[in-house]
């Protein structure tokens, strides 16, 4: 990649995209990259997640990285301890923020939560509720990441430039599927977080996040691109895998 020229050539299975360079962009305000996870699968990614978030930062944005550990089975402890082991200087600077969800109502947090679909997705639901609620106060953006990819580099100077570019956006999409890399401003953050809880148990939160565009008439950005690979396989819900794999990746 040339960093010295306007514009960069982005290859990709889809096809071949010129962009402008993300390195001439000047990024204003706190970008908050969130995410939820567990310690049910029989393959964690997470630490890989956080290492790809940290070494591929531009190092000209103010970013935080918030870990909501939500799990119900009590492996939240070594899953912090291993994340304090390898990133205790960013925990201890700030740019890694560990958080514990443990406040889920009843209905969620029994035994078939990662066995039954719809008890899986309810307690997803409530999860990410969580993360938006508490990243409020964190920063002036939010970007919704799984703890099971990796990011392209500079991938936050592509928020900014996107953001640059539609200034009247209301939710950027930068990733192809779900809900890995929606982007919302802080003031989306906790009618968001009301909405997920609203309608728990009916959709699952790509489609609450469609909801709300409806709902709220958000303008949505979609780049057409990916900033974010899923990398994914082994699913925290009990017995299940993936296979979902970005095309339009610029990794």
């Amino acid at each position: 990649m040339d960093l010295s020229a306007d514009t960069i050539v982005i290859r990709t299975k889809g096809g071949t995209r010129v962009l402008v360079n993300p390195r001439r962009i000047h990024p204003t305000g706190r970008l908050v990259i969130g995410l939820c996870t567990v310690g049910t699968r029989k393959k964690s990614y997470l630490l890989q997640t956080i290492r790809s978030l940290l070494r591929n930062r531009s190092g000209r944005s103010d970013i935080v990285i918030a870990v909501y550990h939500c799990d119900l089975t009590g492996s939240a402890n070594e899953s912090v301890e291993a994340l304090k082991r390898e990133f205790g200087h960013e925990i201890d600077v700030g740019g890694l923020k560990v958080f514990r969800v443990d406040n889920h109502p009843d209905h969620i947090g029994r035994s078939d939560a990662y066995s039954s679909y719809d008890s899986w997705r309810s307690k997803q639901n409530f999860d990410c509720s969580e993360a938006f609620r508490r990243s409020q106060d964190l920063g002036d953006y939010y970007t919704h990441v799984e703890d099971d990819v990796v990011a392209c580099p500079y991938y936050d100077l592509y928020i900014f430039k996107e953001m640059l570019i539609h200034p009247g956006w209301g939710i950027l999409r930068m990733a192809q599927g779900g809900s890995i890399g929606c982007t919302f401003r802080q003031d989306d953050l906790a009618p968001m977080s009301a909405i997920l809880l609203e309608l728990l148990r009916q959709k699952p939160c790509d489609w609450i996040i469609d909801e709300y565009v409806t709902r709220y008439n958000k303008t949505v950005v979609r780049p057409g691109y990916s900033i974010f690979q899923h990398i994914g396989y082994e699913r925290s819900l009990t017995g299940k895998t993936q296979t979902v794999v970005f095309d339009n990746f610029i990794g």
